[in-house]
């Protein structure tokens, strides 16, 4: 009989390492163990979210110039654009915008962080949508 943490060494052996970038090192080569790489790009995904959020909220409080827009827009095309080769992937556009409904989630209704949040996800949406009609 195996124990738990035979199992789970069993387990990832099974699975192997997934590539999710150079820059976070791993063995390497990029390559990290399949539930370390979920973690990292699942963090790095909520990060991005987060400050895009703050982002889009001090524009619509019309603290920066006509640049954020253009900036937010560049943002959404990094997490929606199409995939880069030697990049690692990205997230599928629907766990983009559930995150961003959870994260508002976390900020009171009406504030400019609640509704940057929704709005950022009405652009992701579109975004996509856009993207769509022009492969047909």
């Amino acid at each position: 009989m195996f124990d738990l943490p035979e199992r789970v060494a069993m387990l990832e052996s099974q699975l192997g390492s997934v590539y999710i970038g150079e820059y976070y090192g791993g063995d390497g080569d990029g390559k990290f163990p399949y539930q370390a790489a979920i973690r990292i790009r699942f963090q790095r995904l909520q990060a991005s979210l987060f400050s895009a959020i703050h982002l889009a909220a001090q524009a619509k409080l019309g603290q920066h110039d006509e640049g954020s827009d253009r900036l937010i827009s560049e943002i959404i095309e990094e997490w929606c654009g199409t995939r880069v080769p030697g990049r690692p992937p990205r997230p599928h556009w629907g766990s983009i915008v559930e995150q961003l409904a959870i994260l508002s989630d976390g900020y009171a209704p009406g504030t400019a962080l609640h509704d940057a949040s929704l709005e950022l996800c009405a652009r992701v949406v579109s975004h996509v949508r856009e993207q769509s009609k022009a492969t047909r």
